[in-house]
């Protein structure tokens, strides 16, 4: 998902993007992850990393554990259907 939004930010320049991460996945985001040169590149690019709360707490994680700049969402599904009413397109990768 991230090489497609950063791929995506580059063509289509006037577009937000948001990865919404949940799941196991969301340890990546750990503030002691390897992929923080990742998380920093596309924050840097305007591309805004948002996990999932509930994915959070199924991981043991706080939200002082993760990497500076990342704002969680109470569910990562209902953000993403929210966002979808707000006119925003869903892409899963």
């Amino acid at each position: 998902a991230h090489i497609l939004a950063s791929n995506m930010q580059e063509v289509l320049t006037k577009a937000q993007f948001e990865v919404v991460v949940y799941g196991p996945a969301v340890k990546y985001l750990s503030a002691f992850s390897d992929e923080q040169p990742l998380i920093q590149k596309l924050q840097s690019e305007g591309i805004k990393i948002i996990p999932c709360g509930r994915s959070l707490s199924a991981e043991n994680l706080k939200e002082s554990d993760l990497a500076p700049a990342i704002s969680v969402v109470p569910f990562g599904a209902v953000h993403i259907v929210n966002r979808q009413k707000q006119g925003w397109q869903y892409i899963r990768s």
